[in-house]
């Protein structure tokens, strides 16, 4: 099975710089208010690219962005991604 294994977030919403080291299941847990749902929103962005407003950077100055390392794809699932 597939997985994120390390996400980088720079400058979307709360998110200035975060690094984030994940497992199968990793839980996401802190206060409220202490960017968990910036973490998941900018991980969906990764996802499913769509129109930032600028609301979504931390400092609108800067470009946003967010890189993932995804661990266990096999060569069947990369022969259907596109290019």
């Amino acid at each position: 099975m597939h997985h994120l294994s390390h996400t980088k977030i720079n400058n979307y919403r709360s998110c200035a710089n975060v690094e984030l080291s994940l497992g199968n299941c990793t839980p996401i847990v802190g206060y409220n208010n202490a960017g968990k749902s910036n973490i998941m929103s900018a991980i969906e962005w990764l996802i499913s690219p769509k129109a930032l407003t600028s609301g979504d950077f931390y400092d609108t100055s800067c470009a946003v962005s967010v890189e993932s390392m995804i661990e266990g794809l096999g060569e069947a699932l990369l022969d259907k991604l596109e290019a």
